[in-house]
């Protein structure tokens, strides 16, 4: 299952942020027998909303939302710019920045934030970033996590461009990131293929 951008909160008193409903509502899909069991869950940030929702974004505390993706099947993530960690995650929680991890045969790598002033939260400068995603494509993953992504053909497949070049130097990668809403959600490139989940919760399956 992969996922980015869930910004919202449910309307109860709670005011949970949206990952936790869409964690629990998952598990009770399974528990009915509509969505399968899942290997792992890729988490590519920015889940965090302000309490009132007086705009979308802010700055805060995504634990809960980790952990409660932990609860579903080992949860992979990597931060947005929305994004902080303040509390415990559990076990199966793993945060990626320039590394990578290996789960039931698949090896996931990823890169947290975006480029920007290092100063702000979750932001590399433009060599930093290249360099962890260097770091981690030299580990030939099968898929690589992201906030921001590479761009896409179109004028509505917008991101950025360096990493276009970059990724050229894969093959065979699954690219799954968010930040800017794609309205066609993938992208075949250089024998890899980006995937746009900002907003979306995909799950792949095994082919019939």
């Amino acid at each position: 299952m992969v996922t980015a951008d869930l910004q919202g909160r449910e309307r109860e008193r709670s005011r949970r942020l949206l990952g936790c409903r869409v964690a629990e509502e998952l598990l009770a899909l399974q528990k009915q027998g509509i969505a399968p069991p899942l290997d792992f869950c890729a988490l590519c940030g920015d889940f965090y909303d302000y309490p009132d929702l007086h705009k979308r974004g802010g700055t805060g505390d995504v634990t809960d939302v980790l952990n409660a993706f932990g609860t579903v099947a080992p949860s992979f993530a990597v931060l947005g710019n929305h994004d902080e960690v303040l509390g415990s995650l559990g076990p199966s929680v793993r945060l990626l920045d320039g590394s990578c991890a290996t789960v039931n045969g698949v090896k996931l790598g990823g890169v947290c934030g975006i480029v920007g002033d290092p100063k702000k939260n979750q932001r590399k400068s433009e060599a930093d970033f290249l360099d962890a995603t260097m770091q981690v494509l030299s580990k030939r993953p099968n898929l690589l996590l992201l906030h921001a992504g590479p761009e896409g053909p179109t004028e509505r497949q917008r991101g950025w461009g360096e990493l276009n070049g970059m990724l050229a130097l894969a093959s065979d990668l699954l690219v799954v990131f968010g930040h800017t809403y794609w309205p066609e959600p993938f992208h075949a490139e250089n024998n890899n293929l980006f995937c746009n989940v900002d907003g979306r919760v995909l799950i792949f399956v095994p082919e019939a």
